[in-house]
């Protein structure tokens, strides 16, 4: 059935690389060892300070 439809199958192969590529953004994640603390609030004050500084007076 899919035969009458190329761009189906068309489409599962752009799908298809989507998932691999996913897979393999997973796999390199884990693979990249134990995550570190993230302090968000220190975070966000540091990009407001940064950001605030390029504003025209």
């Amino acid at each position: 059935m899919t035969e009458d439809f190329p761009e189906d199958n068309q489409m599962d192969a752009v799908q298809l690389a989507k998932l691999e590529a996913l897979r393999a953004a997973l796999i390199e994640g884990e693979e990249s060892g134990p995550s570190t603390e993230f302090d968000v609030e220190a975070f966000l004050a540091e990009m407001h300070e940064k950001h605030l500084q390029k504003l025209p007076e």
